[in-house]
Formats: structure tokens, C-alpha cells, sequence
């Protein structure tokens, strides 16, 4: 089915309070705030859905939330494809978050979520964002042709990339700083303008098995 807005200002679809909803084929567009959110321990599916021109991000996740998404689109938002934050957590898996006027994905306030395979790219800040001691695992997932960087972590945040491809970026692969840490695992980084990978004020990555290559 298709959702046009809101109503009422609110999400298109909000999961709260241990309600665990599944989502089919759906496409959730131009809603007045974020197109799903799930939040206050809520759980549920979304599969083959698409999520565009939301004018908060595409999904919101948020207070013990914990979906499962896969094989979904988060595209043409006038903030983040994905803001995750207030130890939100989530499962993402081959789903794309594209052509949104913030960060492809944000994180946030110790959230926690795990993307596999997933697309992030072509949005008009960074690829990925994490702050606020924000962890998050990427495993094989693509950032790439974004404005500014593939990722960018800071303010103690720890994520961990493994088996990442990150090009394309116009400002640079990784950049590490403000007391970040995080792990780079098997990760191959290429094309980028400046540097593949950027560490500075104190931050502490780890880096291992990583190509750094025409960049």
C-alpha cells in the first residue's frame, strides 16, 4: 500500500511499546516528519518497502527500538535516510539509503544497530554519521559518491566496518576524531578525494587488513 503524509504531523507508521507490525511492499513518501519510527522498545519487519521525500528521516529508531529491515530504499529525504539514536537498535540488511539531504545513515546517543550489505551513497553530507558514543556494525556494505565523507565518527563514538568497500567520497574515506575509536576490518578504500583515511584530536581507531588505494 501507499502512504501519502502524515496526518497529523506525526510518522507515517509509528512501532511503540513492544508492538512488533510487518511491512510488505509498501512505499511510505512525503510524510510531514519521518516516514516510520520505532521506538519505546518496539520491534517489527520491513521488507521490499520504499521510503521517500520524508521531511525527517526515512526511518527513526529510538529508545530500545529494534526492527528488522531488509531489502528497503531510503531516498530523497529532507534529513537522514536512517536516524538512529537513544540506544535505538535495528538489523538492516540489502537496503539502500540514497539521495538525502543530510547523511545517508545518523547515529547517534549509544545506538547500536547492525547494516549488512547495504548501499549508502549519493547523499549530500556524509555517507555515514556517528556521534554521541554512537557504536553500529557495517559489515559489506558499499558508502560511496557522497558530498563529503564515506563516514565520519567523533565525540566518542565506536563503529565497526567490516569487509567495506568506501570510494567515490568527495571529502575522503573515514575520518576518525574527537575521542573516536572504531574498527576497520578488511576494508578496501579507493577514489576518494584526500585522504582514505583521516585520524586527528585524539581519536584511536583500529585498522587492520585494510587497501588503500587512487585516492
Amino acid at each position: 500500500g501507499d502512504w501519502d503524509g502524515c496526518g497529523r504531523g506525526l510518522a507515517g507508521i509509528e512501532a511503540r511499546e513492544a508492538a512488533n507490525p510487518t511491512l510488505r511492499r509498501c512505499k511510505v513518501r512525503a510524510g510531514k516528519q519521518c516516514g516510520i519510527m520505532f521506538g519505546d522498545d518496539g520491534k517489527g519487519t520491513v521488507e521490499d518497502c520504499e521510503f521517500s521525500g520524508n521531511a525527517l528521516a526515512g526511518i527513526e529508531v529510538k529508545k530500545g527500538g529494534e526492527p528488522t529491515v531488509k531489502r528497503s530504499r531510503f531516498t530523497g529525504g529532507a534529513a537522514s535516510g536512517a536516524y538512529i539514536h537513544d540506544h535505538g537498535k535495528g538489523h538492516f540488511e540489502d537496503c539502500e539509503f540514497s539521495g538525502n539531504a543530510t547523511c545517508g545513515v545518523s547515529l547517534k546517543g549509544f545506538s547500536d544497530p547492525v547494516f549488512r550489505r547495504c548501499a549508502i551513497k549519493d547523499n549530500s553530507q556524509s555517507g555515514v554519521a556517528c556521534h554521541e558514543g554512537a557504536l553500529g556494525t557495517f559489515e559489506k556494505c558499499e558508502m560511496s559518491g557522497n558530498e563529503r565523507l564515506g563516514m565520519t565518527s567523533y565525540d566518542g563514538s565506536n563503529p565497526s566496518l567490516k569487509g567495506c568497500k568506501v570510494f567515490g567520497n568527495k571529502q575522503g574515506g573515514l575520518w576518525a576524531y574527537d575521542k573516536a575509536r572504531g574498527t576497520y576490518e578488511d576494508c578496501d578504500l579507493y577514489g576518494n578525494d584526500k585522504s582514505a583515511i583521516n585520524i586527528s584530536k585524539g581519536a584511536h581507531p583500529l585498522v587492520r587488513r585494510c587497501t588503500l588505494r587512487d585516492g
